[in-house]
């Protein structure tokens, strides 16, 4: 009875240990398959564009620092923290900072360490998120605090640039083909489980109280605006979902510019409406 006690244990452990390795194995494949970050060298320098009135700063570390650029609009109401995606670098997105130049908006940008030409060495999530607060508390000296603060995100990092935004606050969040949790990007039930807590939004959505706006493509072959809409049904707060027709994964703001512009510059009235309703109830 005790042999075949034992014989059971291990057969149960051995079970055990080989269903938690896949699942690891299943989850890292997943992740990664958002990871794309293109180094540059360090003897490469990238040029400026010429018709943007960019400033290289640092954002310093103890012992690297990281590779940002600052855009000031003349006259700006409004600046934006642009916390890119898991892909390329800040240089491969200069149609991005082109839009919200010509929108008027302020904008800090900066590259992740392990990312373009900043420092450091291969970072976890937790990196990331402190990177983003890097950015942030140097856009907030930037800014003496006049002009109004937009968080802006894109795919998979959404979700720590949100736990920025409910951390340090801001007047209005946009998030670009968010990826509201892996877990339903996933039809089969065993990833379905195994990654629906990985970058979860609706949880921290749930817990800020600016206005939110969703730009996502109609042709988004990794999240349907179908499972945007099903994110802003479990929201408790109201939100914004502007989806641009013929559009996919990319930079919206490169393949459709126009229509970008446009979700944009209707949701900077919603979030001029928000910050007068609150002064008036105060």
């Amino acid at each position: 009875m005790t042999k075949h006690f034992k014989t059971v244990v291990w057969i149960f452990i051995l079970l055990t240990g080989s269903m938690a390795g896949i699942s690891l194995l299943l989850i890292d494949r997943a992740v990664n398959s958002f990871f794309h970050p293109e180094v540059i060298a360090e003897n490469f320098t990238p040029e400026h564009p010429n018709d943007l009135p960019m400033k290289t700063i640092q954002l310093n570390y103890k012992n690297f620092s990281l590779d940002a650029w600052y855009l000031q609009a003349e006259g700006a109401e409004y600046a934006v923290l642009v916390c890119h995606d898991a892909t390329g670098n800040l240089y491969s997105r200069i149609p991005l900072y082109r839009l919200w130049h010509e929108l008027g908006i302020s904008v800090l940008t900066f590259d992740y360490r392990g990312f373009g030409k900043s420092g450091g060495e291969e970072p976890t999530f937790e990196d990331y998120a402190t990177d983003m607060k890097r950015g942030y508390e140097k856009l907030k000296l930037q800014l003496k605090n006049k002009e109004k603060l937009i968080l802006y995100g894109q795919g998979i990092f959404v979700s720590e640039m949100l736990e920025l935004a409910v951390n340090k606050g801001c007047d209005g969040i946009i998030v670009e083909n968010a990826v509201p949790a892996l877990g339903r990007l996933y039809t089969d039930p065993i990833r379905t489980f195994l990654l629906r807590d990985h970058f979860n939004l609706t949880h921290k959505m749930d817990r800020i109280a600016c206005p939110i706006l969703f730009i996502h493509g109609s042709d988004n072959p990794r999240v349907s605006p179908e499972i945007i809409t099903s994110v802003q049904s479990e929201l408790s707060r109201r939100s914004t979902l502007c989806v641009i027709d013929g559009a996919g994964y990319g930079e919206l703001a490169e393949t459709h510019p126009e229509a970008w512009k446009k979700c944009v510059t209707d949701f900077i009235t919603e979030i001029d409406k928000a910050i007068d309703l609150k002064s008036i109830n105060l």
